[in-house]
């Protein structure tokens, strides 16, 4: 039998100490769902470092729960890019240290996980046998960080 969870709100809250949140967004969430759904949100104001962040779930009843604390290292970023986008049948990683990265995995717009691809990892990424549509590139390094990026495919 599958949870269903009744989430009616999700606070996006930032730290750069780990101890004093702010908050930085609200996403107003999908009603009595079963199905796993996938929200972005790009922070556009970090601080140049370290960032700590949480989201804050608010359910119909006012109850809440807090998810784990991610850190993001900004100093150690990952300097990567995908191109071209939109794209038809292979986008290309753009990175200064790609030997580093563990995984990648592809979305669709639903949150289903379409593709994975682990171990060596390769500048090249076919996907010209997925159907045309927006996805998520989800791009995960040896050291936990990980990047999402938005791609159009043709």
């Amino acid at each position: 039998m599958k949870k269903i969870y009744l989430v009616l709100l999700t606070v996006i809250e930032r730290s750069a100490d780990g101890k004093n949140w702010q908050i930085i967004n609200r996403i107003t969430a999908q009603h009595e769902s079963s199905a796993t759904h996938l929200y972005t949100f790009t922070d556009e104001r970090p601080a140049p470092e370290t960032n700590y962040y949480r989201l804050k779930m608010v359910d119909l009843d006012d109850t809440y729960a807090y998810s784990r604390i991610v850190k993001v290292d900004l100093g150690n970023q990952l300097n990567t890019g995908i191109y071209p986008n939109p794209v038809s049948e292979k986008f290309h990683i753009g990175a200064n240290d790609i030997a580093n990265l563990k995984q990648i995995e592809i979305f669709n717009l639903e949150g289903k996980l379409v593709e994975q691809i682990s171990g060596q990892i390769k500048s090249a990424v076919d996907i010209k046998h997925l159907p045309a549509g927006q996805y998520v590139i989800r791009l995960k390094k040896e050291n936990g960080n990980v990047i999402n990026y938005k791609l159009a495919k043709l």
